[in-house]
């Protein structure tokens, strides 16, 4: 592989014209605002024009349509979060078209204020807990410099950190082909880009373009964030589920910084990796940015990087033919239109035929919510004047708040922080879903702790333990060190989400998230006893396999644990020792409005003034910890 130094950056290419390495080689030898045909850090002035029609697909318009409900609340907090980005959206005239399923939006901008039509697209996804007002700020300059369009798409709900808080490959896949079918984009003229947590599902996203789709995109941008081969479309890719070679045909521009702070997920021995794995499945990396000076956001903090990876795209369209035949569409779910994703209910089907057994349904419906679309994973404690207070997250770089309440519905944030992250390099650089346990001389915490400091930047890249802290006032809490470990002395890669239950004999029994070394697939809910609530011995026997984010509580002298199963079902598992649990019923939930919440999770129980026992979370869209009780 050749390389190019010079003392700014190194960068490899490969298949590059020479006019493209001409460019690559004057930008090295200049300063970083080295920007053909650009004119700079900052978009020229664009007069904002008038939203107008879309073309429908016979060439008639067709009006765009309104962003409502779960889109139009994501849209707000979009807004309120980066006002200024948005209000560069707005000055420069671009468009919000919602989602084909009403939950998320586009932000798209032409330089004419126009559809996109027969005009090159950059179509990007932002990185983690980001918003797609970022994406467009980031790109309108040099897309305007080439009369490219821009449509970002929000992809992230908002709030949380799992993968179920994103859209999933397949359904970014299916927006982006309605969106370009809306705006009749040409196969073949799409520049898909992806950063950090947008990389790392760029890879999903262009094979089931080529394979599922219509093949729109001509290159693909993986910037800072490498294919992780747990992720379940990368292991379907690794087991030609699309084909020996499915990303036969498909053009890449990779980018890595020397200076990422996680080198081997987004940093250049990662991205080294990434290009390799590309390659493995037949796509072609025309060209490689390794910048040792620049950190995780390099690609575009330098404009001549930027300008060289479209140079590539130019290149491409010049001489793009019509795609090669990609290959045939795997066998559809069964109860799915071949081509298509599952819907929501034939997903939550598909998921409880793991659990036959299993056929009694509880509904529970909404009757209030706490805090707001940054707070969850909550632990309600009961206290002592009767009161309840809800420890929760508190969203991005907020660690562990609490909020208080005196009849369990209505809660009242308090102010500061209860525990914070301990930041870079400590076990619990990033500490949250805790767990609050009262007990004689104060209360101890669990928690989650993720010495990688992502808050789930890139699938499965967390490093969770289980860890606590000690408060005698239930506010400040001090840390106490590692409760459940991973490696060798636990036999576990993760651990998280711990929840403990005190059992009649003074001792604990705890049920949390797990992932068990060389076991590949979703996580499963693990035990764990103690005598002192300090030391842990842990049972490497699932109580409830493809589950996780359990919570515990007795109800009538039957242990019981409520669940996550899989993406979208949740699941009740009952015992009489607190040793051997079986699966029971699943539980449906409904938001005040009758309409279903979909990916309920990260719950809590509690009783109620009234006798009531009331559950705790948050699932897609919700505007808080929505609180419920059983029908």
């Amino acid at each position: 592989m050749p390389r190019y130094n010079s003392a700014e950056r190194l960068i490899v290419a490969r298949f590059l014209t020479l006019p493209a390495l001409l460019v690559l080689l004057a930008c090295g030898a200049l300063a970083t605002g080295c920007i053909p045909g650009g004119s700079g850090d900052h978009a020229p002035a664009v007069t904002p024009s008038a939203v107008v029609p879309q073309l429908a697909a016979d060439g008639a318009t067709a009006a765009i349509p309104t962003v409502t409900g779960e889109a139009a609340s994501l849209l707000a907090q979009a807004k309120s979060s980066n006002p200024e980005r948005a209000a560069f959206a707005e000055k420069n005239g671009a468009r919000i078209v919602p989602t084909s399923d009403g939950r998320s939006f586009f932000v798209v901008w032409t330089p004419d204020g126009k559809p996109i039509g027969d005009r090159p697209v950059i179509a990007t996804l932002h990185g983690h807990a980001s918003w797609a007002f970022d994406e467009l700020y980031l790109w309108q300059s040099q897309a305007a410099s080439r009369g490219y369009a821009v449509a970002a798409l929000q992809w992230w709900f908002g709030q949380g950190e799992t993968p179920s808080h994103y859209y999933l490959p397949l359904e970014l896949q299916r927006e982006f082909q309605r969106l370009f079918e809306r705006e009749n984009v040409r196969p073949g003229t799409v520049l898909f880009h992806g950063f950090s947590r947008g990389s790392a599902n760029i890879y999903g996203l262009t094979a089931l373009d080529r394979a599922q789709g219509k093949a729109y995109g001509l290159l693909t941008i993986a910037n800072a964030g490498k294919a992780s081969e747990d992720f379940p479309i990368n292991r379907d890719i690794a087991a030609a589920k699309f084909g020996s070679s499915p990303l036969d045909g498909t053009n890449w521009v990779l980018f890595c910084g020397g200076r990422d702070e996680n080198p081997e997920r987004s940093g250049c021995p990662g991205m080294t990796d990434a290009a390799a794995w590309v390659e493995r499945f037949g796509g072609q990396v025309r060209l490689f940015i390794q910048d040792p000076n620049a950190g995780h956001g390099g690609f575009h903090q330098t404009p001549a990087h930027v300008a060289a990876a479209l140079d590539v795209f130019a290149g491409l369209l010049k001489t793009a033919t019509t795609p090669a035949a990609v290959p045939p569409t795997p066998p559809p779910v069964a109860g799915t239109k071949p081509g298509s994703a599952q819907s929501p209910e034939e997903r939550r089907a598909s998921e409880r035929q793991l659990l036959p057994g299993v056929t009694a349904v509880e509904q529970w419906t909404q009757i209030g919510v706490a805090g707001g679309r940054e707070n969850f994973a909550p632990s309600v404690v009961r206290l002592p004047d009767g009161r309840y207070r809800m420890y929760a997250n508190g969203g991005p770089g907020r660690g562990i708040v609490s909020l208080v309440s005196s009849d369990g519905l209505t809660f009242a944030a308090e102010p500061g922080v209860r525990l914070d992250g301990a930041g870079a390099g400590a076990l619990d650089c990033i500490a949250s879903h805790p767990w609050v346990v009262p007990m004689a001389g104060g209360y101890r915490m669990y928690y989650s702790g993720d010495a990688n400091c992502v808050q789930g930047d890139g699938h499965g890249e967390h490093a969770f333990r289980v860890l606590s802290a000690f408060s005698r006032d239930g506010l400040a809490f001090e840390r106490e060190g590692v409760r459940v470990d991973v490696g060798g002395s636990t036999g576990l890669t993760t651990a998280g989400h711990g929840r403990i239950l005190v059992r009649s004999d003074g001792s604990y029994l705890m049920v949390f998230s797990a992932d068990l070394a060389g076991k590949v697939g979703p996580a499963d809910v693990l035990a764990a006893i103690s005598s002192d609530g300090l030391t842990w011995k842990v049972d490497l026997s699932p109580i409830a396999e493809r589950a996780h984010d359990p919570t515990i509580t007795t109800v009538d002298g039957t242990v019981v644990v409520y669940t996550t199963f899989l993406g979208d079902n949740f699941l009740v598992l009952e015992s009489k020792d607190g040793s051997s649990f079986e699966p029971k019923r699943w539980l449906e939930f409904f938001a005040s409005n009758g309409q279903r919440i979909e990916e309920f999770g990260d719950a809590d129980v509690a009783v109620l003034p009234d006798g009531r026992l009331a559950l705790y979370g948050s699932g897609k869209g919700s505007p808080g910890v929505v609180i419920l009780v059983q029908k």
